[in-house]
């Protein structure tokens, strides 16, 4: 069963945290766009954040595989593209998609994945002293 929520983004639901991990993407109907691998910002059971080398429209339509550590599973999904800006004069714009069909098991199995990182004094002290702390969920 596939679990569809729209959200605003001012109705951040979802904990995130810098991704360790590999989103392959596609795009249908663009040649250019298929298959492509990118390393994600950060992530959270509600979408993700990376870097790409051309703007993607609002709406775009992706069909995801998320990678995360240790990357011998992963997980499918769709997405669409919330927001794609320009990173300074680089070329490069960062894009955040919104998770649009992922079943229920997916969305609690990576919700799980960032708790046990954030949960786990080690690793918390790792992303704080490189300042890479877990943003909150918000209610």
């Amino acid at each position: 069963m596939l679990f569809k929520r729209t959200l605003s983004r001012d109705s951040r639901v979802f904990r995130r945290a810098r991704a360790f991990g590999i989103i392959k993407y596609s795009i249908t109907g663009d040649p250019a766009h298929s298959k492509t691998l990118v390393n994600p910002r950060n992530i959270s059971a509600g979408g993700a954040l990376f870097i790409v080398n051309k703007k993607l429209p609002k709406g775009t339509i992706m069909d995801i595989k998320l990678y995360l550590p240790p990357l011998k599973d992963f997980f499918s999904m769709v997405a669409s593209v919330v927001d794609s800006s320009r990173i300074d004069n680089s070329g490069e714009y960062w894009t955040r998609i919104e998770f649009t069909a992922i079943t229920q098991e997916d969305r609690r199995s990576i919700s799980a994945y960032i708790e046990d990182l954030a949960n786990d004094p080690e690793v918390s002290r790792y992303l704080d002293k490189k300042g890479l702390m877990f943003k909150r969920k918000l209610k």
